[in-house]
Formats: C-alpha cells, structure tokens, sequence
C-alpha cells in the first residue's frame, strides 16, 4: 500500500548485482496506460572463508604444505564469482604450541595460490618454526567491494596444522688438541634444531612441549668402528632456543688402535636428524695417547732429570705426538707426582728427599727433574693423570696422596709388574736412582713399557 511493495531477495553467488523492476498500468486498476521502471545495486558478501584439505601429521619446519580456501555463502555452498571481481585474501597464523616464556611466532609464508570457481588453492604454505598453528583468512583491505563487510575464516583454535618438528639437526664438534681430540678426551658438541632454510627453530626447547631425547652415533661408511662414544644421549632439557651444548668423548676399545675420523651425527626421538640435511653431520679427528715416563740414574749430588714422551698409535706402533697443543705442564703439575718407596743404599730406609724442581713438555718431548738428595738411593714416581687423590700405576706399596691432573685419556697399559696385567688406564711411573752404578736401576726396578 502507498505505492510501495517490499521483497526478499536471495542471491547464492557473491559480488556486485543490479536489481530491475518494472510496472505496467492495467484498467482494472484504473491505471491504464501507466508504465514505471526502476533499478538498484547491492553487494552480496560471501559469509565466510571455509579451511579444506588440511595437511594430516607431523610437518617439517620450512617446508611447503598445501590447503583450500573456499568462499561459502549462508548456505555453505562455494559462491563461484569470487575472486573474479578483484578481491584477494590474506593469510596470517596463528602460534597454539609452544607457549610461555621463550615460545616465538615465527613467520608464515604464502607462496602463490590458484583460484578456481571461488576456491584458492595453496601449494606452497611454509612456516618457520616449531609447533602447531592455526591459519585464519580475511579480505585485504577489510571491506567487500566497499560494502563494509569482511569475509573470516579460520581453522579453530587448538593448533590444527602441527606438530612441525625441525627439518633438520646439525652438529658442531671441536676438537679438543688442536686438529685433533685424544681418544677418551672430552671435546666440545653443539646441537642446533634448523628449518629447511638454514634458521635455528627457536621453539625447539626445553619444557615448550617440542624438544626431544636424542642419541649421537658415528655415521661414516664406514663407520669408525674402533670404540664408542660416551654418553651417547642428550637430554631434551638441554635444548634452549633451538641450541644445545654438552662434551662427548669417544672411547677406543685398546689403547693400541686409530688414528681415525668419526663422523658425528644427531637424531631425536621423532627421527629428526642431521642426516636430512648434507653436511649438518660433523666430523671429529681421533688419536689414541699416551704419556710416558722413563727410569733414570745419575750423580746423588746433581738434579736428576726422567725423560717423558707423549705418543699417539700410528701404523702399528707408538710415535712421538709433535704437534699437541692441549698438554701442557704447569707448577700445578708438582703436586700430581707421587714419590713412593725411597729407599738409601743397599736398600736401607733413606732420610732424604728429593723435590720436583720442574716439568717440561715441548713437540712430545720432555722431563720431570727432581732435586739432588745428596745422598745414594732410589724413589719411585707416579705421575697422576686422573681426578682422584690416589694415582692408578703400576708400582708396589701405598703412595701419598696427589692432586690428579684430569688427564685420564693419557693413561694407557705401562707394563705387566705388580699385577697390572694388561690393564690400559695405569698412570706412567719411573724410578730415579741417585749414586747407583750403572744398571742398577733396572734391577731395583724393571719395567716393560708395551
């Protein structure tokens, strides 16, 4: 009534339309001959963005991922015209896993997407980082056609597309002696969870729910196959920000074997590793060493100076080390010298001492020299390379206590003596005769150094 008339439009599709209308006068109505006409234009939104296709299980941080994006109208079905009308979609993230202190977002990348009947299609999404995440869309911009309305969707909130681990580990060894780490020596280990593009995965860590366990092994082909290394784990707790630190050493099983290469390589307990990726492995130079003491005799009334070798196995035999750069005597090497069983001439107990006046080690090569006693007799000396108080030699009767030196991986087999056997962790011991005649210092002390 009042010449006016209301309709329920519906349109199923989205964009732009223009509504005609039209009258004609009819004599019934006493309007004949009258003709009216009219148009308008209305938007029609989608009512929402509709996620599809999402990838199933775990994903590798930095790698492509696809979905659908599908524009829906009230009813959930596609609207076709979208997208043909010069909208276009944003994309953004949404962090679920991990969170707290340290947890980062990290950065979603889109690639490009095909659009097909008011569907996109996404080949090449790529998230940075560790975790689940949700994706959401929207219209760039905000506002369909100027109409003020937005087009959302989003796939929930509870970290829909995840885990993402890692893509890969990589491993950092250094060497502990320069070029080179001495079989048994601790050396230095980085551990670095990565994505496919080289970056650390800062959510890969300790209590954010996304670090594991993982085990070291020696990866070469073929493998060293010579010992193992110790310990063979690390924690997850030891991951913080991606990185973890900690010291391995790998063990020979006889002290008679290398030199070697070991080629290190990380694995967690999902399977991510430094395997996935070339060159995330890292390799360590391995010798086998020993430090050795010699017997000596001279004058009771001159500094006596016991040659001392440090060696490493090399094709079948023991050779002089010449290029160590990690043993090193210090003043604090005197108090790891024992002197045990003194005694005077012809075997009497001995009131004397003879002090350590200096150690030296240059290119392998070197001494302990010991204070003239001015008197004749004899003393053993054990030279304490591990970190207790007592000394492991090979020699009779009860030492003093020392301070170890904590070098444990030059301990090695130092003759079959008093029970030592062939036992390859004894600490290298000599004896120092003062005023004795010639060779006499073997028969007060023989020794077969192996």
């Amino acid at each position: 009534g009042g010449g006016r008339a209301s309709l329920s439009l519906l349109y199923a599709d989205a964009g732009r339309i223009a509504v005609d209308a039209s009258y004609s006068g009819s004599g019934a109505e006493g309007n004949a001959g009258l003709s009216l006409t009219g148009s308008v234009s209305a938007v029609v939104a989608p009512q929402d963005f509709e996620w599809t296709d999402l990838p199933a299980g775990a994903q590798r941080a930095g790698m492509p991922f696809g979905a659908l994006l599908r524009a829906r109208n009230a009813a959930g079905a596609v609207t076709p015209n979208f997208g043909l009308e010069g909208e276009t979609v944003q994309l953004s993230h949404q962090r679920r896993s991990p969170t707290g202190a340290g947890a980062v977002d990290g950065s979603l990348s889109t690639g490009a997407s095909t659009l097909s009947a008011g569907t996109f299609r996404y080949a090449e999404l790529r998230w940075s980082e560790v975790g689940r995440i949700d994706l959401s869309a929207s219209l760039v911009g905000g506002s369909y056609l100027g109409s003020g309305m937005n087009v959302l969707g989003n796939t929930g909130v509870a970290g829909a597309i995840g885990p993402f681990r890692p893509h890969h580990l990589r491993v950092g060894a250094t060497e502990a002696c320069g070029g080179y780490s001495y079989a048994g020596q601790p050396f230095g280990v980085t551990v670095s969870a990565r994505n496919a593009s080289e970056a650390v995965t800062l959510n890969y860590f300790s209590g954010g729910g996304h670090a594991r366990d993982l085990s070291f092994t020696d990866a070469g082909a073929p493998a060293l196959g010579l010992g193992s290394i110790s310990p063979a784990a690390l924690p997850a707790s030891a991951f913080s920000a991606g990185e973890a630190s900690t010291q391995l050493a790998y063990v020979f099983t006889s002290k008679a074997s290398g030199p070697g290469s070991l080629l290190l390589r990380a694995t967690d307990s999902d399977g991510v590793s430094s395997s996935a990726q070339a060159g995330a492995d890292d390799s360590m130079s391995l010798r086998s060493g020993r430090l050795v003491l010699q017997s000596a005799l001279g004058s009771a009334q001159r500094n006596l100076s016991l040659p001392m070798r440090l060696e490493h196995w090399r094709n079948g035999a023991w050779v002089v080390t010449s290029d160590d750069t990690c043993t090193v005597p210090s003043g604090a090497w005197h108090s790891g010298v024992a002197q045990s069983g003194r005694v005077g001439a012809g075997g009497a107990p001995a009131g004397w001492s003879s002090p350590v006046q200096s150690i030296s080690l240059s290119a392998g090569v070197g001494s302990v020299v010991l204070a003239a006693p001015n008197a004749s007799g004899a003393v053993d000396l054990a030279l304490n390379l591990g970190s207790s108080a007592s000394d492991r030699a090979c020699l009779a009767g009860p030492r003093p206590t020392t301070t170890g030196l904590g070098l444990p991986w030059l301990r090695s087999r130092q003759g079959s003596v008093h029970g030592c056997g062939t036992r390859e962790d004894s600490d290298p011991s000599g004896r120092a005769s003062f005023g004795a005649p010639a060779g006499q210092a073997n028969k007060v002390h023989e020794r077969v150094i192996d």
